[in-house]
């Protein structure tokens, strides 16, 4: 009796395009650590090797790239809605719910000062003064941004002319004096810090929940409603790309690549990576829930807050690095790298002759009756003229391979199914209609059990590699099912599903056909003229 043989699993080619290396960037950030808090984070501060969270009436410090939290700052009356470090991580800025202004150090648990007189409202936004250490600027519900003097703990420029929240400060430079900003009134603004003057207004159609200066200081992007902006600031004010990509509010703009991409976080759930020249989608990033701030340190860690009262930090898995011992040992070896590698901590490669004073060191201090005198030997390489016999290890077959060596077809196929993996139902398909027995796994089912049978078929019957198998089984199961099958409302509606999918797919291959005709009448025209 022969052995049973494994189904061969066949990979189907892929239907979209090759990844870019922008968008294989992007899907190495995998989530390591989840920080769950007891109110909703809006806001992600950042500092060198550190970031800080609001929750409510706390702030709280984490390390980085450890994740840990170093300190909660419980020193608010009101909660809390904006945070913003100082370039040099000394000093965090946060702004309260009744227009006050918080300073503090990330190191102790007591503000050194609170600013008032500058909002009557909740401060949203927060922006310090580039490389300055005395200015900082806010923003609140009232309408104004206030520039602060730190020295003299009080405003020293109030900027008025939004007539709505203002939602988010950018740009701002000790130099220049230029301050971005945006807001609830459907518009962004671009103020000069030390007139009080608004020198650009930039109108939207929707509230403008972001703002962001692109390197350069000549390009601003902002965020209105599910759309992204690009503005000229030169040419007064110019749009020069839009882009709809989120399926609701963008929350975040941020930067990446040291600039070159534009990043935005929306409440789909999703994180949209463009490029900063051609302003075109590059990467696509999903999330799994509402994000209502995000921010990039380095290349390395992606930060997100969302709606469900977590912070989720992503970390970017790294490339392998050199391997080490294993790039000097000899080609001639005829194993792999790693083998290699492991064979070089044991004293040599396969035909190597070990020392016997390496031999002797290598068990010294071993007794007999000892563990380790027990393994003695384990790590003896075999010469060139040595015969070498091989364990033989018993196969682990996958459940749907146990089911058909056991010719259990109805089995078979459920546990393929189980595995939401086409190319595996694919093959076990094919294996039953070469072993006639698709009809019996198909035959005597209940409401329960054709469920999943269904699903499947509404869902990858439209896919060209599996419209040919989808399509068999679909015509087995009205074969051997009448209406009184589908009594279930769910199978009803997963047959519905599938009929209307048939038919959209029917439809398009109509049209292609239709348009294929046009060009070749068209491309005959042209030949013959």
């Amino acid at each position: 009796m022969g052995e049973y043989v494994p189904v061969p699993v066949r990979r189907l080619p892929g239907l979209g395009r090759e990844l870019t290396p922008e968008a294989r960037f992007w899907r190495k950030f995998k989530a390591t650590v989840t920080l769950k808090h007891l109110a909703t984070t809006t806001i992600i501060a950042l500092a060198p090797q550190q970031f800080a969270v609001n929750a409510s009436m706390h702030v709280t410090v984490y390390d980085l790239p450890s994740c840990r939290e170093a300190r909660t700052l419980n020193c608010f009356k009101s909660p809390v809605h904006s945070l913003s470090f100082r370039n040099d991580g000394q000093l965090l800025a946060a702004g309260d719910d009744v227009g006050d202004v918080h300073l503090l150090q990330p190191t102790k648990r007591t503000a050194l000062a609170i600013m008032k007189g500058g909002h009557s409202r909740a401060v949203h936004a927060m922006a310090w003064a580039g490389d300055s250490k005395q200015h900082l600027a806010s923003g609140a519900d009232d309408g104004v941004i206030a520039i602060w003097d730190i020295g003299a703990r009080a405003v020293r420029t109030t900027l008025s002319g939004h007539t709505d929240r203002v939602r988010a400060l950018a740009g701002y430079e000790a130099e220049s004096a230029l301050l971005a900003s945006c807001g609830h009134d459907h518009t962004a603004r671009l103020w000069d810090a030390r007139s009080g003057k608004c020198v650009l207004t930039l109108s939207h159609a929707q509230p403008v929940e972001s703002v962001l200066v692109l390197p350069g200081g000549a390009l601003v992007a902002t965020a209105a409603g599910n759309g992204v902006y690009v503005w000229d600031l030169v040419s007064g004010g110019r749009a020069l790309a839009s882009t709809v990509n989120h399926a609701k509010t963008v929350t975040s703009l941020f930067l990446a690549a040291s600039g070159r991409s534009l990043v935005s976080a929306g409440l789909d759930g999703q994180i949209k990576v463009y490029d900063v020249g051609a302003f075109g989608v590059q990467a696509s990033l999903r999330l799994g829930s509402p994000c209502l701030a995000a921010a990039l340190v380095g290349d390395t860690h992606l930060l997100t807050a969302h709606a469900d009262t977590t912070v989720v930090v992503r970390k970017r898995s790294k490339a392998t690095g050199d391997l080490g011992a294993a790039s000097v040992l000899p080609q001639s070896s005829g194993l792999t790298a790693g083998a290699n590698e492991r064979l070089a901590g044991f004293g040599g490669v396969p035909g190597m002759v070990v020392e016997p004073q390496a031999r002797a060191e290598q068990h010294l201090g071993t007794n007999p009756g000892t563990y380790r005198y027990f393994l003695r030997g384990g790590r003896h390489l075999p010469s060139q003229g040595d015969f070498v016999v091989s364990a033989r290890r018993k196969t682990q077959f996958a459940p749907y391979d146990r089911s058909l060596r056991k010719f259990r077809y109805k089995e078979a196929l459920d546990e393929a199914l189980k595995s939401h993996e086409p190319a595996i139902v694919a093959a076990v398909v094919e294996d039953l209609v070469q072993r006639g027995g698709l009809r019996a796994a198909l035959a005597s089912r209940d409401e329960l059990s054709l469920e999943p049978v269904l699903r499947f078929l509404a869902r990858h019957i439209a896919n060209p590699n599996m419209s040919r198998t989808c399509a068999r089984m679909a015509n087995l199961l009205l074969e051997l099912y009448d209406e009184s099958a589908w009594g279930s409302e769910l199978n009803s509606n997963l047959l519905l599903r599938l009929r209307q999918v048939i038919e959209q797919e029917l439809t398009s291959q109509q049209a292609l056909t239709k348009l294929a005709g046009t060009i070749e009448a068209i491309v005959a025209n042209i030949i013959q003229v």
